[in-house]
């Protein structure tokens, strides 16, 4: 019995684990209360959902999706504004006349488990939104829909005497609305129009002021957005921190709004700007303390949580390598924080008392040992990230694969990319690595994370800038490495058509390109979305009297150059929705009856970002035969 006890315990440990399968482990937040917060947790396309207790850190399994909170109202309603602890609501109800439609708002409360019937409020105007302060249960902010006029109004209103005490109207377009804690402050940003950005800042007792940070910026596309938090007050509302870029770089200020003083937003302070290069977040912790998300000005792909004392002028790095995708996330006195750790994306849990991090007990994957990752920075200001086996003995026949980011408003990581549809491609470059190739992962012109000027130096020059970058940087890693191997140029989106046109360019420098969901013709691709960014990349619609931009960028213009040896294998998502799939069918028919070396890989049902774990096998395993390897075993399995 004692040895059978033995010969099983030896067989359980020689079973493989998810600790060490080497896949990607990341999370989502679902919900949060005072002490708990809810998350799905796992690796990816396994996720499972988790209750995190928030004070011993420690994780159960639990079918819940959201903590229980008060039921909904049960009247049938246009839409409706919950305040956020979910006792207060205002809704609408729509009455349809034989004449005319009728709008009115009612104000409904939560008490001993049900809700109100409502009462009717004093609002003619039709809402768009409506801010809530925490600390004031009678009064709240709602901002009007556009009018035929462009304008829209700001309506400060007080639900005890029903009736508005102040009103701004404003005619230019509104994103960020942030309502200070008080009620008596309310920030918002406009974006870029007409190469000008505001932020302002109002104060919404009667008379109401207006104060501005206006600036101008050269280029005509939106490095700040909607996807990051640009305004923010502090608990008291006595300071108001916002992020802008008038000066290349995305920086934190923060301007002091007690004693009645009129804030001059245009001087307030501005957040080590020597050292964080790219502010993407921030929050106040406490009254004089603020937190920002940013990289560091000298290492671009090392991101931080930084702590700012307003006081004191001291700057402290709490916590190192975090995601830059998710925001900062309050629970009660703690701040959630994305956390990168190897292949994994962690939550973990700061305390500003403490200035203090901590990590749920959660089980991780295991980063590949035999696997050596190296920064290199590269002439042009940007950064290359070397990854090859430890194992590996670089010979003549060692193939090079560069991996060219999508975007091109993003960046390489050294490590797993804090986004999950990125970071599953950093798991195929590490089993390419694992069978031997030497992996160079590269930022090139309109990478993320280097500045304004960075990013906007492939506008009028997609096909050339970023072309010469990769061709600059692969010359470079060859001859530190004395590699002598086939080169190819692999890449997603962005990167999917910067691969294949940089081996148009220089057929006799490179074996072969993998695209993936790649752009293969800009004119169709750019007539049918009309107003992205990368239509202010080409300077506006194709145009056949001014087409030299188009042409430069053109990649079927020069497949003639290609021979046999070169191979360009094209990955796509059949339900593409961003780039069509027909991009991908054209550009392989083209090939094939030019008799080029082409295959063409197509994965049902996935759109622009690959969901399943499935496909990020297909798109490992076609990789790895179309540089030469044989996948065998479970080197193209992902558990």
């Amino acid at each position: 019995m004692n040895g059978y006890k033995l010969f099983l315990c030896v067989l359980l440990l020689s079973l493989p684990t998810a600790s060490s399968a080497f896949t990607y482990t990341y999370y989502k937040p679902l919900d949060s209360a005072e002490d708990n917060l809810l998350l799905s947790w796992g690796p990816f396309g396994s996720l499972e959902n988790y209750n995190c207790n928030l004070n011993d850190y420690s994780c159960s399994k639990t079918n819940q999706k959201n903590f229980p909170k008060n039921a909904d109202i049960p009247i049938p309603t246009d839409q409706e504004w919950y305040n956020p602890g979910k006792s207060l609501a205002i809704y609408r109800t729509l009455e349809k006349t034989a004449s005319e439609k009728v709008t009115r708002y009612f104000l409904a409360s939560y008490a001993q488990t049900q809700w109100s019937s409502g009462r009717q409020v004093s609002i003619t105007d039709d809402i768009q939104k409506i801010y809530w302060p925490q600390n004031n249960s009678n009064e709240f902010v709602y901002i009007t829909k556009e009018d035929a006029k462009g304008r829209r109004d700001f309506v400060r209103f007080n639900s005890t005497e029903n009736k508005e005490t102040a009103r701004k109207t404003v005619s230019e377009y509104v994103t960020n609305g942030t309502l200070s804690l008080d009620g008596l402050w309310l920030a918002y940003y406009v974006p870029l129009k007409d190469n000008k950005k505001s932020t302002v800042l109002l104060h919404l007792l009667s008379p109401v002021q207006e104060y501005r940070f206006d600036y101008a910026v050269p280029k005509n596309w939106e490095l700040l957005s909607d996807a990051n938090r640009l305004l923010t007050f502090s608990a008291s509302s006595s300071r108001f921190a916002f992020l802008e870029d008038s000066n290349n770089f995305p920086v934190a200020r923060v301007v002091d709004l007690e004693n009645g003083a009129s804030p001059v937003l245009n001087s307030a302070e501005i957040i080590a700007k020597d050292t964080i290069g790219m502010a993407a977040d921030l929050w106040f912790s406490k009254e004089d303390v603020l937190l920002v998300a940013g990289n560091d000005k000298k290492s671009a792909l090392d991101w931080h949580l930084y702590s700012y004392n307003i006081s004191t002028k001291q700057l402290t790095s709490p916590i190192p390598d975090i995601s830059y995708r998710y925001e900062i996330q309050q629970i009660g006195n703690l701040f959630l924080v994305g956390k990168m750790s190897g292949p994994n994306l962690i939550p973990v849990l700061y305390d500003p008392d403490t200035e203090k991090y901590h990590e749920f007990n959660l089980e991780k994957s295991t980063a590949n040992p035999t696997l050596s990752k190296e920064v290199m920075p590269l002439k042009n200001g940007f950064n290359g990230v070397l990854i090859k086996s430890k194992k590996t003995k670089i010979s003549a026949k060692t193939p090079l694969v560069v991996w060219l980011h999508g975007g091109p408003f993003r960046q390489i990581a050294k490590e797993y990319h804090s986004y999950p549809s990125y970071a599953v491609y950093d798991w195929v470059l590490d089993q390419l690595a694992s069978q031997g190739a030497v992996i160079f992962k590269i930022d090139y012109a309109g990478s993320y994370g280097y500045g304004n000027d960075a990013a906007y130096s492939v506008v009028n020059n997609v096909g050339k800038r970023d072309v010469a970058d990769v061709y600059d940087s692969v010359k470079a890693i060859k001859k530190k490495l004395n590699l002598k191997g086939g080169v190819y140029l692999m890449g997603n989106s962005f990167g999917g058509y910067l691969g294949p046109r940089t081996l148009v360019a220089y057929p006799k420098e490179f074996s072969g390109a993998i695209a993936i969901n790649g752009v293969f013709e800009w004119r169709t691709l750019l007539n049918y979305l009309r107003t992205s960014l990368f239509n202010t990349h080409f300077d506006g619609l194709y145009d056949p009297n001014d087409a030299a931009i188009y042409n430069q960028a053109s990649i079927t213009n020069r497949v003639k150059g290609l021979s046999p040896r070169q191979k360009i294998v094209i990955i796509h998502g059949m339900a593409d929705k961003t780039i069509n799939p027909d991009q991908s069918y054209t550009f392989h028919e083209l090939l094939k009856n030019m008799g080029k070396n082409t295959k063409i890989v197509s994965i049902p049902e996935e759109d622009h970002v690959f969901l399943k774990p499935s496909s990020i096998e297909t798109i490992c395993k076609a990789s790895s035969e179309a540089i030469g390897f044989k996948t065998v075993g479970a080197i193209c399995q992902f558990k």
